[in-house]
């Protein structure tokens, strides 16, 4: 059976057997990486890589692992950071994400730090503050790692849903599955993004 091809000729399945392994570690990585560096795409490689086994070319529970293993590893990593360089780094947080993501950061972690870290890993910014803040504020890791390994796997779970589903629905168009899963996982993200800007403007 032919595999899937792109639009440029390149045959997807030949490639992605040729990565192996690999493919699920670049999952891994680029998710940690969103949790450290906020431009990253978490959700778009969550999505893309569960469209890839929805069109069978991945195995959906690798893909779900390894995002939810490179979730956690990259908000560990912010939050120690955060515990090693306290205050200080703030100036550099403002710089990576902004004033007003770290400002916003700051005021839902004053509110109630549990809930800010459980709801900051669904809003792309916020989740690096909060992982900054919980460190810098030296909450106890024991209390926060079960915290972020909560708030990762239901992130990872629903960008995962998204994408698997629509990765079978168009398995004979493997780059149109990709493209629509990366889409929606961006669109809920910012709708996400902007019912708490809109909650916050209204409290």
């Amino acid at each position: 059976m032919p595999g899937a091809v792109g639009r440029d000729g390149v045959d997807l399945d030949g490639v992605l057997e040729g990565l192996g392994a690999l493919a699920y570690l670049l999952v891994a990585l680029l998710v940690m990486g969103d949790g450290v560096v906020p431009v990253l795409p978490g959700e778009s490689t969550i999505a893309a890589g569960a469209a890839l086994a929805g069109a069978g070319d991945l195995r959906v529970s690798l893909v779900v692992a390894c995002a939810i293993a490179g979730a956690v590893a990259g908000d560990s990593t912010t939050y120690a950071i955060g515990r090693l360089g306290g205050p200080r780094l703030r100036t550099l947080a403002v710089r990576m994400a902004g004033e007003r993501r770290i400002a916003r950061g700051e005021e839902a972690f004053r509110r109630n730090a549990t809930v800010a870290i459980l709801v900051g890993r669904w809003i792309p910014g916020l989740r690096f503050t909060v992982a900054l803040l919980a460190g810098a504020v030296r909450i106890p890791y024991r209390r926060y790692l079960p915290l972020v390994a909560i708030g990762g796997t239901g992130w990872v779970l629903q960008n995962a849903l998204i994408g698997f589903y629509l990765g079978r629905a168009f398995a004979g168009n493997v780059p149109l599955a990709v493209a629509l899963s990366i889409a929606a996982a961006l669109a809920i993200s910012g709708v996400i993004g902007l019912s708490e800007r809109r909650r916050r403007r209204a409290s």
